[in-house]
């Protein structure tokens, strides 16, 4: 059985008639984050050919930091979970931490959140995907609005040179190690 659209106004007490899923999944399908209004920065989209289920993945993004997001998916709660704790794990982190953030280690932080994925590690890989679309979607995005009058230094960030000499004088950095630490660039 399969909740549909975990965002369609589903309550606890219309799903606690149907305990499919196990207590950490359920929980999470019931803290109904992820739902909220985000002021949409990127969008990424993946797709399972094993279940037919999508999910897509809102995230904003400002000043460096993901701001939290939102999900839509036609999965199951499986699926759901994964992208609700996905989301979770990103909100309010700096987008340099998150630099380097591996599908093995956004698998890990899943399986710690719900338990074992055993028959249901398809539905976590399809949401990794989803967030990993998002993060080019927004790298695209920075890349095409960039119209600086100064050099483009990062492009995964949009770091820009006049981002680097101001991050220079606000915090003290005086090597390229520090700056690079700072802004990944």
């Amino acid at each position: 059985m399969c909740l549909h659209g975990f965002t369609n106004g589903r309550s606890a007490s219309n799903f606690a008639t149907v305990p499919v899923y196990p207590r950490k999944v359920a929980d999470i399908l019931f803290r109904r984050a992820n739902v909220d209004q985000v002021s949409v920065s990127a969008t990424g989209r993946a797709a399972s050919f094993a279940c037919g289920s999508f999910v897509e993945i809102d995230l904003e993004i400002g000043g460096g930091v993901c701001r939290g997001g939102r999900f839509r998916t036609n999965g199951c709660g499986y699926m759901t979970a994964s992208a609700a704790t996905l989301i979770e794990t990103l909100n309010e982190k700096k987008l340099r931490d998150l630099h380097g953030l591996d599908d093995h280690q956004l698998l890990a932080s899943i399986e710690t959140e719900l338990g074992s994925l055993i028959g249901r590690r398809q539905c976590a890989e399809v949401c990794i995907t989803a967030l990993h679309q998002s993060f080019e979607a927004y790298r695209a995005k920075t890349i095409a609005e960039y119209a600086g009058e100064t050099a483009l230094i990062c492009t995964c960030f949009g770091i820009a040179e006049n981002t680097i000499v101001d991050s220079i004088a606000a915090n003290g950095l005086s090597t390229v190690e520090e700056v690079s630490a700072e802004l990944m660039a």
